[in-house]
């Protein structure tokens, strides 16, 4: 059944239907040439929409990223876009780093509901790859206010990285999946942990022609970009300036990558 619905934005067209089983599907068209940024307002809207998008790019894709009651999100330049109820919901999980040799690490994994915003009939489970890299990892049950945490200890003098991959289920067959990294980093015997730890920024991300890296340590002076199968692809130094912090910018070759998830090195300098 179509509902009512509307846009204060010249260039985007919104109709929105109810489901019989009471799940909406709200579709917006941006027919103009610039992205526009879009927030959902209205009565009795449920907690959280799948996204799917058909653009100049993309063929009715799976955005993987879930749009939230009165939470603000893009339309690109001449797209579609398909909302859809969520029948079950789980938080994004940041991507984890922790020294070797480091002690337990608690990861907190939040925003756990259903369609009714309840914890009922969910069962949350997980699986991870490169298995030595940990010597213990857990995961907890699901708490009634929509919270779960995994914990681990890394292997002692190990270092590598996990992926982490969590599906949560209910009593009728659904599933959401959140996957995540943790990476296990060896840190120079000579270095400050309070210098590793928070002193890098790596902006714009998500990145699509370059990205810029700010070190606040200028003891680094070699970046390199892998990809998850250990294969360099770039290998530049870092730029220091008495006026500004060390930098590294991976330009136009960044457009011959064909890859979403990389892992950054960076030489300390003795």
């Amino acid at each position: 059944m179509r509902v009512e619905s509307s846009s204060d934005h010249p260039d985007v067209l919104a109709t929105a239907f109810e489901n019989p089983d009471g799940r909406f599907t709200v579709v917006l068209i941006n027919k103009g040439n610039a992205p526009v940024s879009l927030k959902l307002e209205g009565d009795d809207l449920p907690p959280v929409f799948e996204c799917y998008r058909t653009s100049r790019y993309e063929n009715f894709v799976n955005t993987k990223t879930d749009v939230e009651e009165d939470g603000l999100f893009l339309l690109p330049p001449s797209s579609v876009t398909t909302l859809v109820t969520s029948n079950i919901f789980m938080g994004a999980v940041s991507n984890i780093t922790v020294a070797e040799n480091s002690g337990q690490t608690n990861i907190e994994i939040g925003r756990i509901t259903n369609a009714q915003g309840t914890t009922e009939g969910l069962t949350l489970s997980y699986n991870y790859t490169n298995e030595e890299l940990f010597s213990q990892i857990n995961l907890s049950e699901i708490s009634e206010n929509g919270t779960a945490t995994i914990d681990f200890i890394p292997t002692a003098d190990f270092v590598g990285f996990s992926e982490v991959t969590l599906t949560l289920t209910d009593e009728n067959g659904n599933s959401k999946i959140v996957e995540f990294f943790i990476n296990v980093v060896a840190v120079p015997v000579s270095a400050n942990p309070d210098l590793v730890e928070g002193s890098v920024k790596i902006y714009p991300n998500p990145a699509k022609a370059y990205v810029m890296v700010e070190i606040g340590n200028k003891n680094y002076n070699r970046i390199t970009l892998s990809d998850l199968n250990g294969r360099n692809l770039i290998n530049t130094r870092i730029l220091k300036s008495a006026t500004s912090p060390p930098m590294a910018r991976f330009g136009p070759v960044w457009r011959r990558i064909h890859a979403n998830i990389f892992l950054l090195w960076m030489k300390f300098q003795l």
